[in-house]
């Protein structure tokens, strides 16, 4: 499932979508900041060069799923979050065991949601 607040940026992905792709991958025009989808819907949530709505990110991922956030110019990518910032703001909302990356001028945070006991 790919969401863009922008019926344009779907389109645009709908038209790259590789035609053996199209099976199972669906693109939907969303807020970020209020997502049309179930509670711990998500097992992998990645978001890419976006601002980061904690709380509606906690909603969505499932217990034990994932988080990646992704920066393809590290800080010079024009909405960039530091790590610090990252780790401290999803700690609040129950993630953790955080991992960073490096790609070329990449940069990536990890962090993982507890399985429920």
């Amino acid at each position: 499932m790919g969401v863009d607040l922008s019926p344009a940026m779907v389109d645009q992905a709908m038209g790259l979508l590789p035609d053996e792709l199209a099976p199972r991958v669906r693109f939907q025009v969303a807020d970020a900041n209020e997502l049309p989808f179930e509670d711990g819907a998500f097992d992998l949530v990645v978001l890419m060069n976006m601002i980061p709505f904690f709380e509606e990110l906690a909603r969505v991922t499932a217990p034990g799923g994932r988080a990646i956030f992704a920066s393809t110019r590290g800080a010079e990518t024009p909405i960039y979050v530091p790590p610090e910032t990252l780790r401290s703001r999803l700690a609040a909302v129950g993630f953790g065991d955080f991992e960073e990356l490096a790609a070329g001028e990449g940069t990536a945070l990890l962090a993982a949601r507890p399985e429920r006991h």
